[in-house]
This record gives structure tokens, C-alpha cells and sequence, in this order.
């Protein structure tokens, strides 16, 4: 769900860098999502911060640069904010050099890699692509209208709701009205998300993706989606 590899996770545990568990499984350590995504706010380990770092990366000279110039990259884009220690953004990059994206050269100049590249290429068409986006989307959630969806494939659904919404945010030709009752549905799963756990969260939570999904649905009776092939770049922001 912070997409990335089986071994960075694996690493991140080694390093002691994961949050105290809120349980075991089977002797295994177990977290509430709740508890990693405050973690992995709280760290600048999100997704669109990783993206954002390769993306400066690929774009840079020689396709490398330094933490500092990065981190005020970083800052000039709204992904962080201005206060961010660079070594904060080091432990990111770290994370991506664990999983072969980017490399460390001389004088610890960070440099991404060809399968970097490819992730970054991958991201492009990812945000231009909203028929394969609302694709999977429909794909994740036809389990969970048949009521054949256990826990991960329920939160695979929310996340492809949860895209696909910001893909339709992102259209010009969507209406204001539309793009008002999507961004206010979408900031209402942000919050329920970042509650502490407890039964009453979880039921906010809930209700908050019913919302998202009820708006969604009559965006898409309003509009004519077949003609929407084409969203601007601001697809892939946060």
C-alpha cells in the first residue's frame, strides 16, 4: 500500500525504523493501517514523495543530484514543507537504493538508475492513462459488489477508488460542481483514515468510502467518460 518492495519493508524492520507493533500474528509482528500511514507520514514515506524524488532525479543533470538540492526541489513543488530535514529525504532515498531505483555515486551524489527510469516512465503513463485506471478500479471492485472481498482485497478497491477519483479530479473537461463534491468526498477518507483505531473509526472510515463511491457514481452518470482520454498533469499530484 506505500508500494514498495517486500525487502524494503523487510529492511526497515532490520534497521528498527518501523513504529512498535500493535500486536502478533502467529508470533509475527501485525500493525493497523492507521498506525503505518501516520508512520509513514510522519517519515516522508508516502508514495508521491517517492515518485516526486525519482522524478527530480530523472530530470536532473546526469540524472543525479545531492540530498540538499533534492530536498529543496522537494519544497518548491508543496511535496514537503520547508522545514524538512534532508536527512529525512536521505532515508527515502535509501528505501529506493534498496530496491534498485536510485545509486550513490561520489561525494554521496544520488543517482537514479535505468530501472529508476523505467518507474518514473511508469508514473507519465500511469497519469494519462484513465481508461487502465478506471479499469482496474472496476476490476478491484467487482469482488466487493459480489461480497466475495476479504480484507486486502477491500483495500485494494479503496486504494483504485481512491485513484481513480483523483484521475477524474484531474479532467478539465469535468465540471466544477463535480470536481467540488469529488475533492470533499476524497478529503473526508483522508480524515476518517487518520483517526486513531477504534470501533468508531473504523465505521467512519467505512462511511467515508461509501461517500466516495456514492459521489463517484453520479459523476459518472453526469458525465460522458468516453470522451475523457486526456487528463492534465495534475493527475498525479497528492
Amino acid at each position: 500500500m506505500l508500494a514498495v518492495k517486500e525487502n524494503t519493508v523487510h529492511q526497515w524492520r532490520a534497521r528498527g525504523s518501523l513504529p512498535e507493533p500493535d500486536g502478533f500474528v502467529s508470533g509475527n509482528p501485525a500493525w493497523h493501517w492507521s498506525t503505518i500511514q501516520k508512520w509513514a507520514e510522519a517519515t516522508g514515506r508516502t508514495p508521491s514523495v517517492r515518485e516526486h524524488i525519482l522524478t527530480v532525479l530523472a530530470s536532473s543533470p546526469r540524472g543525479g543530484n545531492f540530498v540538499t538540492p533534492i530536498t529543496g526541489a522537494l519544497v518548491r513543488l508543496g511535496v514537503v514543507g520547508p522545514r524538512t530535514n534532508p536527512a529525512r529525504v536521505a532515508t527515502v532515498l535509501t528505501d529506493l537504493m534498496t530496491e534498485g531505483l536510485v545509486s550513490t555515486h561520489l561525494r554521496n551524489e544520488w543517482r537514479i538508475t535505468a530501472d529508476g527510469r523505467s518507474a518514473v516512465k511508469a508514473f507519465s503513463e500511469d497519469g494519462r492513462d484513465l481508461p487502465r485506471i478506471r479499469r482496474l478500479y472496476e476490476e478491484c471492485r467487482r469482488p466487493v459488489l459480489n461480497r466475495t472481498a476479504g480484507y486486502y482485497t477491500e483495500r485494494r478497491y479503496r486504494l483504485a477508488l481512491v485513484r481513480y477519483a483523483r484521475a477524474l479530479i484531474a479532467l478539465e473537461e469535468l465540471s466544477s460542481a463535480d470536481k467540488e463534491q469529488l475533492l470533499a468526498a476524497r478529503e473526508a477518507v483522508d480524515l476518517a483514515e487518520a483517526r486513531n483505531w477504534s470501533p468508531r473509526m473504523v465505521n467512519a472510515v467505512d462511511h467515508a468510502y461509501e461517500l466516495l463511491q456514492a459521489v463517484l457514481d453520479e459523476v459518472e452518470k453526469n458525465t460522458s467518460l468516453t470522451t475523457y482520454s486526456n487528463p492534465i498533469a495534475r493527475t498525479r499530484t497528492a
